[in-house]
C-alpha cells in the first residue's frame, strides 16, 4: 500500500523530490520504494524525462487501478472511524413498555441528532424476557423496571430512576372526588392491569394490604386500552405514575387516596447489561442518549404510544 502511494505521488506531482516531500520521506528512500515495487510487478513503470518523470505504458495501467485501491483503502479507513466512534450501525435494545412513556422517545430523538447514522431497533418486552435478551446477546442492553432486589446476578442493574405506583380513575369516574376512597369501595369496581408478573404482582399487593380479596380484573398488554378505558371512567388502574402523567397532569384522570403502603414504595427503572462485556460504539450513543434524557426529562407532556 505504500509502495503505491508512492508511486501515485511521483506520477502526480511530476518528479521525485516533490514526492518525497509529500509523501514525508527522503528522495532515495522514495527511489528504492518505486524500484522494489517494479522488481515485483516485473515492468518499469516511470520514465524520467528532462522535465516530468511520466508513467510507462504498464505505469498508466497501474496507475487507474492504484488509485482505485488506495481510494477504497481511505473510504475503509473512514468507514471503521465512524464506526468505532458510534456514528452508524444498528442497535437492538430492549424495553419496558412504561419508558415509552417516560424519557425513551427523548433518547431516539436526541440520538437521530446526533448520530443520524445509527439505526434502533426496539423490542418491547416483559422483565424475564429482557434479560434472558440481555443474557444470551439478542439484545445489546435492556432498559427495565425492577421491583424489590434485581433478580438477576449474572447481569448488570444500572439504576436510573425511581418511580412509583398510582391508583386511578377517570375524572368522571363516581370515586374521583372522594377525599378517601375505603377498601371496600374498591372491591365492587371494575380494574384493567397490564398482563405482567411485576403488575399483577402489584394488584394482589394492594388488595393484601388493604386486607380485602383482589376483585376480578381484566388484563391486557395495551397500554393504551389501559389508558382509554381509565380516561373514559369504566375502569380503575394501578400503573408507573408516568404511564399516565399527561392526563394526571390536564386532570383527566385523579390519582385515588387510597393509604396503602404497598402502593406508595418506589420502583426502580434502569439499564440492564452483560457483566465484562461492552457495548458497541453505537449502543453507547444511545446509552448516552438514554442517560441524558433521565438527567435532563424533557418539560412537555410524554407523546400517545401503543
Amino acid at each position: 500500500m505504500r509502495q503505491l502511494r508512492h508511486f501515485v505521488a511521483v506520477v502526480e506531482l511530476g518528479n521525485f523530490s516533490a514526492a518525497a516531500e509529500h509523501v514525508f520521506v527522503s528522495q532515495s528512500a522514495l527511489t528504492r520504494s518505486i524500484q522494489h515495487l517494479e522488481q515485483e510487478l516485473g515492468a518499469v513503470l516511470l520514465t524520467r524525462g528532462a522535465r516530468r518523470t511520466v508513467p510507462t505504458p504498464a505505469g498508466e495501467r497501474l496507475l487507474a487501478n492504484a488509485r482505485m485501491i488506495l481510494q477504497d483503502c481511505a473510504d475503509a479507513v473512514a468507514d471503521v472511524r465512524v464506526i468505532q466512534a458510534g456514528q452508524i450501525g444498528e442497535v437492538t435494545f430492549g424495553f419496558d413498555q412504561i419508558f415509552a412513556f417516560q424519557f425513551l422517545d427523548t433518547a431516539l430523538i436526541r440520538l437521530a441528532s446526533e448520530a443520524p447514522g445509527v439505526t434502533p431497533r426496539a423490542i418491547a418486552g416483559r422483565l424475564d424476557a429482557l434479560l434472558q435478551g440481555v443474557r444470551d446477546g439478542s439484545l445489546e442492553f435492556a432498559l427495565a423496571r425492577v421491583a424489590g432486589a434485581f433478580p438477576a446476578q449474572d447481569l448488570l442493574f444500572e439504576p436510573l430512576l425511581e418511580i412509583e405506583d398510582v391508583v386511578v380513575a377517570g375524572r368522571r369516574h363516581r370515586l374521583a372526588r372522594h377525599r378517601q376512597v375505603r377498601a371496600e369501595e374498591l372491591v365492587h369496581e371494575s380494574w384493567v392491569i397490564l398482563d405482567d408478573p411485576l403488575w399483577r404482582d402489584e394488584y394482589a399487593r394492594l388488595f393484601e394490604g388493604l386486607g380485602v380479596p383482589a376483585p376480578r380484573v381484566v388484563y391486557t398488554n395495551s397500554l393504551t386500552l389501559i389508558r382509554d378505558e381509565v380516561n373514559h371512567g369504566r375502569f380503575l388502574s394501578i400503573v408507573p405514575e408516568p404511564v399516565l402523567r399527561r392526563e394526571l397532569r390536564h386532570r383527566l384522570v385523579v390519582r385515588l387516596p387510597v393509604d396503602v403502603p404497598t402502593v406508595k414504595r418506589a420502583h426502580r427503572v434502569g439499564i440492564v447489561l452483560r457483566r465484562q462485556e461492552p457495548v458497541s460504539a453505537a449502543a453507547g450513543r444511545l446509552l448516552k442518549a438514554v442517560r441524558e434524557a433521565c438527567v435532563r426529562p424533557p418539560s412537555r407532556s410524554a407523546p400517545d404510544a401503543a
